[in-house]
């Protein structure tokens, strides 16, 4: 036998039980049939063998972006892009500038609005939007998707009653067209009804590209929902086999039939129990430090939460649910507790999305019940001002992303990306999770990368295909700069992505 490419002269970081480092490594067709060292693939060259020499170079699984809204993100590079911006009149220049390429009557639609880049609070209202020099009907995302903004064109448009919990009113009780809670999603969901399946398809394929030059070969990509359009999933579902990188598609729906119906063996994602800090709308148990001094949102009914679990738990699904505040996350955890009491653990690997904010208590628990833990560590990078603590309070705030607590108990922690919330970029995730703002919470070099190789295999039940670098495993690859055992801990997130293989097939180069 011979092999259809060759690495040597670099560092191969298996990923394995032992995490053994190698130099060289074979693959033929769509595995990996070598590691070892270059004596031991000499026997598989042929004339016809890709060698390459990685020059000292690092090779890693493929990264694994556990949590990626994958049809969005593509979408919101079609988007006009807010994050970009550090005030509001560059801002409201840009939209000006933006429409003037456009028809007058379609959507202007801006993404990754942040108030805190701005140095504002909370998102225009549509007055200040109806002063732009701008015909078109605005629509503007915020940064976590948990609510958005229109002009009064949008706000015609759109035509969501004031009898839909989330419609913002100002002091003198007008609607101003801010949308949060249930709102929020219907006002996505009316935008993105006028998409055309061959935007999404475009969309998607964006989205691989952005996906490759982050060294990303697999994501788990969630779809549809209360926050998006379930036509993502029917486009995605098709578009899956022509694609340059591996798909896990979440359907993020509670209709059980529906996705016994489409195959899949795992429902959900960001089934939405509550919302998120930045809008002020993830649910705690007490209250917010700021106004309203609310407690979040809880979406839906502990009797609908228990209803759908149990159910879905019944047909065999995997299930993941989005929980951020300590209120939706006990919520979620009773009901796991429910069903998992009715029906012994039998490696459902069920999860909790973010997790963010939960009680040592919860930790115990989730532990217990041998849930899975998708987190996304970036988030702390990109918030990495005081907004948060100002929200929650100096003791609450010590309890956010607590990587360390939760590998201490044993729990499968998968690392994504939440993209469009915060770029596809494992290794970003993996500097944030090294250089946790709590000194307490962080993870070593190895463990932060296993976030984002083999956990993330695990979460999906793929651990004998993919996620380390051994024989007989997919041939998924990440080519790296440098070695992220070796650099300094703060610079592992400007290490280059130089080549990236899935299933045996070079994906991606860099060029120079």
């Amino acid at each position: 036998m011979t092999s259809d490419i060759v690495f040597y002269n670099g560092d191969i970081l298996s990923v394995d039980e032992e995490f053994n480092i190698f130099s060289a490594l074979a693959v033929k067709e769509n595995k990996i049939v070598q590691v070892g060292c270059i004596d031991d693939v000499k026997p598989l060259i042929s004339s016809n063998t890709i060698t390459i020499d990685l020059q000292g170079r690092s090779v890693l699984p493929g990264f694994i972006d556990s949590h990626v809204h994958f049809t969005q993100t593509g979408l919101d590079e079609m988007a006009l892009d807010a994050g970009i911006y550090t005030n509001l009149s560059d801002f409201y220049s840009a939209i000006e500038e933006y429409a003037k390429n456009t028809s007058g009557k379609e959507w202007i639609i801006v993404s990754s609005y942040n108030e805190n880049k701005m140095g504002i609070d909370g998102l225009p209202d549509r007055w200040s939007l109806d002063e732009l020099n701008v015909y078109n009907p605005i629509f503007i995302s915020r940064l976590d998707a948990h609510s958005c903004c229109v002009n009064s064109k949008g706000f015609a448009k759109l035509n969501i009653g004031g009898d839909v919990d989330g419609v913002n009113r100002s002091h003198n009780d007008e609607y101003n067209g801010i949308f949060t809670a249930a709102a929020n999603g219907l006002a996505r969901r009316r935008l993105t009804e006028e998409f055309s399946d061959e935007r999404r398809k475009q969309a998607v394929h964006l989205a691989c590209q952005k996906a490759l030059k982050a060294g990303i070969t697999h994501v788990h990509a969630m779809e549809g929902g209360s926050l998006f359009n379930d036509r993502d999933v029917k486009v995605l579902k098709k578009e899956a086999n022509n694609l340059p990188i591996g798909i896990k598609i979440y359907h993020q729906t509670m209709d059980v039939g529906e996705v016994l119906a489409e195959g899949f063996p795992r429902i959900g994602g960001c089934i939405t129990l509550d919302g998120s800090i930045g809008s002020l709308t993830a649910a705690f148990e007490e209250p917010y430090c700021i106004p309203p001094y609310s407690r979040g949102n809880l979406y839906y009914t502990d009797e609908e939460v228990n209803n759908f679990v149990q159910f879905a738990h019944s047909k065999g699904l995997q299930i993941a649910t989005h929980c951020i505040g300590d209120r939706a996350i006990e919520q979620m955890l009773r009901a796991y507790e429910r069903c998992m009491g009715k029906t012994p653990i039998k490696n459902y690997r069920h999860r909790i999305e973010h997790f963010s904010i939960p009680k040592p208590e919860h930790i115990e628990r989730a532990a217990a019940l041998q849930l899975v833990i998708s987190t996304q560590p970036a988030f702390d990078y990109y918030i990495n001002d005081d907004s948060f603590t100002k929200k929650l309070g100096k003791d609450r705030i010590k309890r956010k992303t607590p990587l360390r607590s939760l590998l201490k108990k044993g729990i499968l922690i998968a690392g994504g990306s939440d993209s469009p919330v915060t770029p596809m970029d494992p290794l970003l995730g993996i500097y944030s999770s090294v250089n946790h703002w709590n000194n307490e919470e962080r993870l070593t070099v190895k463990e932060a990368i296993k976030l984002f190789t083999i956990n993330g295999a695990k979460a999906v039940f793929e651990e004998e295909r993919r996620g380390t670098l051994e024989e007989g495993k997919m041939a998924d690859l990440v080519i790296l700069g440098e070695n992220p055992l070796s650099v300094d801990k703060q610079r592992i997130k400007d290490i280059s992505v130089e080549m990236v293989v899935v299933g045996g097939e070079i994906k991606y180069e860099k060029s120079y």
